[in-house]
């Protein structure tokens, strides 16, 4: 039986970036993700905080799809929310490349 010390559940991107760093570091990694695939299918935007983003890395074109400075929210009623905070954006990520 293998062994490991830390084991990651979900692989989004904060469990895949949290299993490369901790890997990085020595230690043994698992990552278990419910799909056979991660990042498929797509369950969300997979959107990031740009600030929290570039703590860690800078993003990279291939897996960084679209830097957002807002998002519009429609209820089922159809009431329409638009969020935008000046200096504040992220990024939708390609979670499958990530």
């Amino acid at each position: 039986m293998k062994t490991y010390d830390i084991v990651v559940i979900g692989g989004g991107p904060a469990g895949c970036f949290t299993a490369k760093v901790a890997a990085e570091s020595g230690v043994r990694v698992l990552i278990l993700e419910r799909d056979p695939e991660i990042g498929v299918p797509v369950r969300c935007a997979e959107a990031v905080d740009e600030e929290g983003l570039k703590e860690f890395l800078e993003p990279d074109p291939r897996w960084a799809l679209n830097r957002i400075e807002g998002v519009t929210f429609f209820a089922p009623d159809g009431t329409r929310v638009d969020l935008n905070v000046e200096g504040m954006a992220g990024y939708v990520l390609d979670r499958r490349t990530f």
